[in-house]
This record gives C-alpha cells, sequence and structure tokens, in this order.
C-alpha cells in the first residue's frame, strides 16, 4: 500500500468503472464510455486491507478525461488496489519475444 501512495494510476476495473461514471452522471464525456480515461491519485491505503486482503487504496483526486472534455472529482474515495493499473504500450525488445507471437 505504502508504494502506491503519492502515485497516479488508471482506474482499469470495469465494474467500478462504470459505476464510478454512471453515479457521477459523467457517461457523456465520450461517444463510447469505455474509451474514458479515469485517473486516480492514490493518497493513502486501509492499513487493515493489508492484513486481511484486498488491499483498498484512498483517494481524494479522481480525473475523468474523454474526448469530450475532463472532469475533476474531488472527495474521499476507496478502490481495491487490483482495480488500478497503467496503460500498456506495444512489447519492447526486452519483453519476452515468445510471448507476443501468435
Amino acid at each position: 500500500g505504502s508504494s502506491m501512495k503519492g502515485k497516479t494510476y488508471l482506474l482499469i476495473g470495469a465494474e467500478a468503472s462504470d459505476k464510478l461514471l454512471g453515479d457521477e452522471g459523467l457517461l457523456n464525456l465520450d461517444p463510447s464510455p469505455p474509451d474514458i480515461d479515469i485517473e486516480v491519485r492514490v493518497d493513502g491505503y486501509d492499513l487493515p486491507s493489508c492484513k486481511k486482503g484486498p488491499l483498498r487504496v484512498e483517494t481524494s483526486f479522481v480525473w475523468v478525461v474523454g474526448s469530450n472534455g475532463t472532469k475533476t472529482l474531488e472527495g474521499h474515495r476507496t478502490f481495491h488496489a487490483q482495480e488500478l493499473g497503467y496503460r500498456h504500450g506495444a512489447p519492447t525488445e526486452s519483453d519476452d519475444e515468445e510471448e507476443y507471437k501468435h
């Protein structure tokens, strides 16, 4: 949990993304709601969840970015750590090439 603090992640969990967009009335930020990026800055974590899991992280700022605009959401929210991640690009030369062959 402490290694995530202060870093910004994308909300990649589809269910959590859909719920946040629906609850906040932000489905109109893009013609294709799955293409809306939701960026979450981790401010802290729930200590008891470290021991019993799944890890829950806390945030006070969420940025929602779509082709029709951007919205900043302030206020305390929690997410499961496994719902957060980074955008992955194309494989690099250091990646295992066998993994990308079909």
